[in-house]
């Protein structure tokens, strides 16, 4: 997935990836400047990459049921709805 959301997929708005067994976040979230959904739901993440704090453009990101143990300092520039509930 590396590069691929900026790169590929210009115009993409919701990027939902629940119930995937997926490890950690791709770190290329913030270059896609029309998406406003993110849903990582239900997998395995642990660890959140530093970028996340600086995707000013998505409204809803929601890391519920993984297994997040520290957010990222800059974790608190986000504006919108953070939903790391059950970790």
């Amino acid at each position: 997935m590396p590069g691929l959301l900026g790169a590929k997929l210009p115009d993409l708005t919701k990027l939902i990836c629940t119930h995937n067994q997926i490890k950690a976040l791709p770190k290329t979230i913030p270059k896609s400047e029309k998406l406003k959904k993110v849903d990582f739901s239900n997998n395995l993440i642990k660890k959140l990459p530093p970028t996340l704090g600086n995707a000013g453009q998505v409204e809803q990101i929601i890391l519920k049921n993984n297994q997040i143990t520290a957010l990222p300092k800059n974790i608190y520039n986000l504006r919108r709805k953070l939903d790391v509930s059950n970790n």
